[in-house]
This record gives C-alpha cells, sequence and structure tokens, in this order.
C-alpha cells in the first residue's frame, strides 16, 4: 500500500509553492523529504494529510484524501506537525489521551500511559504541558501521535505516521530514540513520511530518500543513490561532500566540508 501523489499544486495566494510534483512512499519503509528551507517539504506533508487545498491527486492506501472524512484519514495516519501550542493547562497524559479519540482506538486501557512510556516519559503523565522542557513537549505530542494508531498494520491495511521536523527540539540521544520509534513503526509494516533538516540521520535511518527544492523533486530513491555531492549541492546551494560511514553504505555529511557559494 502507498502514498502516492500525482501532479500535485499548492498555491498560497498568487504563490506557488509545489507545482506539478510525483512521489509515490510506500508501506514498510521510512521515507524522509529533505530540502533547504522553503522548498515545500512541510507544504507537501499537509496535503497529503488533507490539511489544505491542492490541485491534483493524493491517494493514502488507495483512499482518495480530497474526497475523504475526517474520520477516515484519523484512522489511517497520524501528524506530528512541527510546533503544537495549547491553550489551556493539560495534563501529558491528557494531550496523548487526544490521538485515542482521533484514531480507532478509543479509550484503550493503558495506551495512553504506554505511549508515554515509550518516549521515555513514564512518569511524566501528570505533569502540566506547558511545564515540559520544548523537547519533552515534542516528545509528548509523538506519543499522542502513537497512541492514535498504535499498531503499525491492522486488517484494513497499513498506517501511517507523518511527521514534521520530528526531532528539531531533541538532544542526541533522543533525536536517536524518535528515528528509531519511526524506523520500528515502518519494520512492522506501517510507512513514515518525515520531513527533515538533519541529513546524517536521513542517511543513517531512510529506506528511501525525497530531495526538494523550489516546489521541485530534484530526486527520490535511496539514500545511498540519492544523496551525492551533485543533488545536495544543487538543492542547499552550496558546495557539499558527501562520505559513507566505515562499517555500511549510510551516507554522511561533514559540516567542515562544506563551503558557501560566494553572494552575486
Amino acid at each position: 500500500m502507498t502514498v502516492c501523489v500525482e501532479g500535485l499544486s499548492v498555491r498560497y495566494g498568487a504563490r506557488v509553492v509545489i507545482e506539478d510534483l510525483d512521489i509515490i512512499a510506500c508501506s514498510g519503509a521510512l521515507t524522509a523529504i529533505v530540502g533547504p528551507n522553503g522548498s515545500g517539504k512541510s507544504t507537501l506533508i499537509k496535503a497529503i494529510c488533507g490539511d489544505l487545498s491542492y490541485d491534483g491527486v493524493v491517494t493514502l492506501n488507495g483512499l482518495d484524501v480530497a474526497s475523504a472524512h475526517p474520520w477516515e484519514l484519523a484512522s489511517q495516519r497520524a501528524v506530528l506537525p512541527q510546533a503544537s501550542t495549547l491553550a489551556f493547562p493539560f495534563h501529558a497524559i491528557e494531550v496523548v489521551r487526544i490521538g485515542l479519540t482521533a484514531g480507532t482506538g478509543g479509550a484503550q486501557a493503558g495506551r495512553a500511559e504506554a505511549a508515554l512510556a515509550r518516549v521515555e516519559l513514564a512518569g511524566y503523565a501528570n505533569r502540566y504541558y506547558q511545564e515540559l522542557s520544548g523537547g519533552e513537549q515534542q516528545r509528548v505530542q509523538l506519543a499522542r501521535v502513537l497512541a492514535q494508531i498504535w499498531e503499525p498494520c491492522t486488517g484494513q491495511g497499513p498506517r501511517w505516521l507523518m511527521l514534521d521536523e520530528p526531532v528539531s527540539s531533541l538532544d542526541v540521544a533522543h533525536q536517536l530514540q524518535v528515528m528509531s520509534i519511526a524506523k520500528e513503526f515502518a519494520r512492522g509494516g506501517g510507512g513514515v513520511l518525515a520531513v527533515m533538516h538533519d541529513l546524517n540521520l536521513t542517511g543513517l535511518f531512510a529506506d528511501r530518500v525525497v530531495v526538494m527544492a523550489e516546489g521541485q523533486v530534484l530526486a527520490a530513491g535511496p539514500p545511498e543513490e540519492v544523496m551525492n555531492d551533485a543533488v545536495l549541492s544543487q538543492a542547499y546551494g552550496c558546495a557539499l561532500r558527501v562520505n559513507t560511514t566505515p562499517h555500511g553504505p549510510a551516507p554522511f555529511v561533514l559540516p567542515h566540508t562544506a563551503e558557501a557559494h560566494a553572494a552575486p
């Protein structure tokens, strides 16, 4: 089962953000979307999730996203946005339970607690969300997403994690933890679409990489094929050197080898 995007175009007023874009993401894999700021990555995720209007066709496991009911989408995909703001003083456990009401799990006993434990926040259930650090809040939101689609695959097919910059506020250890959770979800038969800025984490965890720039796809494929000097240098507008890890083919980019292009 797949997420299939065909001829996608998105405009904000007169400004074209994405134009005639095609991508396919398969279940059982972690697909990372990378590219510079303003390249359309978050807009793409929002369109796939049905959170904004677009031209073209987006299907999720064969379901037309544009015409689907909200409850149909909520049963098949869960979304972790870049930032989440709460106006009221919820406890962490209450935030996670929002995911239960959005998905198909209902009030599954113990699931919210298990989701908090999964992100190493087992003792935080009765802590006020607003009193947590930025990284802790981000992990609470991930727990909410996991509670919504706890099982990666059901009799109705795979479920999808849609993650927009899931490690942006996290320390190194928790970055690895979150990416491992996403990878495990994919290995369980679910699908993962993740907007990423860290190219090294992308090379380490992604099964497939989509490189975007100026609302277009420059390249798509396995990281060892797509993450190369030419593609990344073109996407980011600076000279980048890509290498591989000593014990495997995962590509990595060393920042000290990057040279910014001279201003015109």
